[in-house]
């Protein structure tokens, strides 16, 4: 009979010692699975946005080589390919991305929400249908000679366009259908320095955009 059983009345047991060690495995692995979830919801958030944007720019460069994307700027020439039936009645969740946070309350299987797509107003974008900002095409014309990527649109920052989608950091949808995060590195930007789109950015590429021309 092991000391351990002769202390317990000869049925085997655990020490308080051993009781303590346990939970503190098991906190220790709590607080590493705590971290770990919001890390991988926000790449999923990252990912889910990135594909929408590049489902977006798939039906934009199709409408480009055919008959040419209009004169719309801004959010409204991406609402255009709903609009033109592009983008179909079921598929609405494309235009929200769900990293941000005015709109990720929304059920995007709802009925209130499918309603507001029934009559867009490009004229008066409802910020509340469109999570993505759009070249400001007056300011920023669309080049058909370029022989660089140009930028189509990006994650709108929110209603004020600077509270961020994704930490660190926005997706940017190009001509070619291509969708790339761009860093705050890449930017050109301090860790901590908001991410800021519209005429108000001090990025270059970041100006090119705008919600409503």
């Amino acid at each position: 009979m092991t000391p351990r059983a002769q202390r317990n009345g000869g049925e085997a047991g655990f020490t308080l010692v051993e009781i303590l060690v346990v939970i503190t495995i098991i906190a220790a692995l709590i607080g590493v699975v705590a971290a770990i979830i919001p890390q991988a919801q926000q790449a999923s958030r990252k990912v889910q946005c990135s594909n929408n944007l590049h489902n977006i720019g798939g039906m934009l460069v199709q409408r480009q080589t055919g008959k040419g994307l209009g004169t719309r700027g801004g959010s409204a020439m991406l609402l255009n390919t709903y609009k033109l039936g592009m983008i179909r009645k079921g598929d609405e969740k494309v235009f929200i991305c769900p990293g941000d946070k005015m709109t990720r309350s929304q059920d995007p299987e709802s009925p209130d929400f499918l309603k507001r797509y029934e009559n867009i107003d490009l004229d008066n974008i409802d910020p509340l249908i469109i999570s993505y900002a759009g070249r400001n095409r007056k300011n920023y014309p669309i080049r058909a000679d370029s022989r660089e990527k140009q930028a189509w649109a990006c994650d709108c920052q929110g209603d004020d366009g600077r509270t961020g989608h994704h930490p660190g950091g926005l997706n940017v949808l190009y001509d070619d259908a291509s969708v790339v995060f761009l860093d705050t590195e890449a930017l050109g930007l301090g860790i901590d320095d908001p991410i800021v789109i519209g005429p108000d950015s001090t990025v270059e590429v970041l100006k090119q955009f705008i919600v409503r021309e």
